[in-house]
Order: structure tokens, then sequence, then C-alpha cells
């Protein structure tokens, strides 16, 4: 077996890529959303929906 702090960084590392793993799903899955809702930020912003621009303007079409 590998020493402590090797199995620890190993772990860290996984771990992080589970993240980064589930963050590009939900990122996949907002898209889809929006397109099934005809509400197509893409072709509106120039940063993706999850950033500042996009949660703003989701907002405000939840808002009305």
């Amino acid at each position: 077996m590998p020493p402590t702090d090797i199995q620890d960084l190993r772990d860290l590392t996984r771990y992080r890529a589970e993240l980064v793993q589930t963050q590009n799903k939900l990122t996949t899955a907002s898209a889809s959303r929006n397109c099934w809702s005809h509400a197509r930020s893409s072709s509106v912003l120039l940063r993706p929906t999850l950033g500042a621009s996009g949660r703003l303007m989701i907002e405000a079409i939840m808002a009305g």
C-alpha cells in the first residue's frame, strides 16, 4: 500500500474528477432543458447559461 499522503492525494484527485463530471452533467442537463423550453439562451448569450448573465436572464423569464 502507498503511504498515507499518497492515498489522500489519490482520494482528492478522484473526488475532484467526480465533481467535474457532475458539473458537466448539470451543465448539459441545463442546456437540454433550455432547448426543450424553446429558451435557447445560447443564441443570445455569449456565455453559458450557468454564468451570471444567464442566471439573471433565467430569473427574469421566471419572474415574467
